[in-house]
């Protein structure tokens, strides 16, 4: 099988942890990202971009593992556009749909044996401008929202596009986290966007938490030193915000020893967290029930190892860039 990935030259989570599951489930020499992805490549991008301020500057993800391939002209593109048996657009930004309208003028909209549409953005609406135009086959949605109404309304009025909408979170680009001694309670690593408050809130939750357990890491750090210090952590605590599961959640559950004590998000997944069982979660700004979670497996240790290492199998079969991958050409082929 050989894919065509339209993307663009900024930093996108969900776009590079497919790009990375699609290259390892069917080799790189079989993706083809265009226009070319420098940062997929081990390069740094800066250059133009089509909307202000006009120039961007990106570097590769310090998770991401550069690929092999070639830059493929347009020309190549367009003449070589029938021998991929699948073309993904991988972004709703500007410079993708650009060069998919490109395609589509020089060949024709026919030209494209099937194309699916990936929308990794954090709002909850669907792009039906962008549906109603391409036609996908399947729309993958990285935040669907679980508040029913909404959804009836949106689909009933556009039953006509007769797109498949399916939801498709992020996973953990961090594999094979050896396990290491604990010399923290807890981490909490919480976004400024968190669903009760914002930054005002993360301040509040992280100062009750230091309270309640001094053996706490809680500072802004690097990737490389926001895994090493989960690794080091009984319980890391994640909050989300914008109905979006945050991309820390999946990496947390990358450390086998390491329970994640989780924001229930208003988000649908193919694949649910339940509580309990594969995480700890609690509702929506609710800092001294996050307190007593965290209390209680701190002192009942089998039991935040038995789930600590029952999350870290659920990611390994369902939330890594590979098993992104698979669902993805599943669906576009079913």
């Amino acid at each position: 099988m050989k894919v065509l990935f339209i993307d663009h030259p900024e930093a996108d989570y969900l776009a590079a942890i497919l790009y990375s599951g699609l290259c390892q489930e069917l080799g790189p020499e079989n993706v083809v990202d265009w226009p070319w992805k420098c940062t997929y490549h081990g390069e740094n991008y800066e250059g133009p971009i089509p909307y202000p301020p006009h120039v961007g500057v990106a570097s590769p993800f310090d998770w991401f593992s550069p690929q092999p391939g070639r830059a493929w002209t347009d020309q190549e593109i367009y003449d070589r556009i029938r021998e991929f048996d699948l073309v993904i657009l991988a972004s709703p930004r500007a410079y993708n749909v650009a060069a998919l309208d490109s395609i589509i003028a020089h060949c024709g909209r026919d030209a494209l044996k099937r194309f699916v549409f990936v929308d990794g953005e954090d709002y909850t609406t669907n792009r039906w401008d962008l549906i109603d135009r391409f036609r996908p086959a399947v729309y993958f949605k990285l935040s669907v929202t679980k508040n029913p109404f909404e959804v009836y309304v949106e689909q009933k009025s556009r039953l006509e596009a007769h797109v498949r909408i399916v939801p498709f979170p992020l996973a953990s680009p961090v594999q094979n986290v050896p396990s290491v001694p604990k010399e923290f309670d807890v981490a909490f690593f919480g976004g400024n966007n968190w669903q009760s408050g914002g930054a005002s809130a993360r301040t509040a939750l992280s100062r009750r938490l230091a309270e309640e357990f001094p053996s706490i890491i809680d500072r802004r750090v690097g990737h490389a030193e926001f895994i090493s210090s989960v690794a080091k952590s009984r319980i890391a605590v994640s909050v989300g915000g914008s109905g979006t599961e945050p991309l820390r959640t999946y990496e947390i559950l990358s450390c086998p020893d390491t329970l994640l004590v989780r924001e229930d998000v208003d988000s649908v997944t193919p694949y649910p967290f339940v509580n309990g069982v594969v995480t700890v979660n609690f509702n929506v700004g609710d800092v001294e029930e996050i307190v007593r979670s965290v209390r209680y497996y701190l002192h009942h240790e089998e039991d935040r190892r038995r789930i600590a290492s029952s999350g870290n199998e659920f990611l390994r079969e369902h939330y890594t860039p590979r098993a992104r991958a698979r669902q993805l050409l599943e669906e576009a082929f079913a």
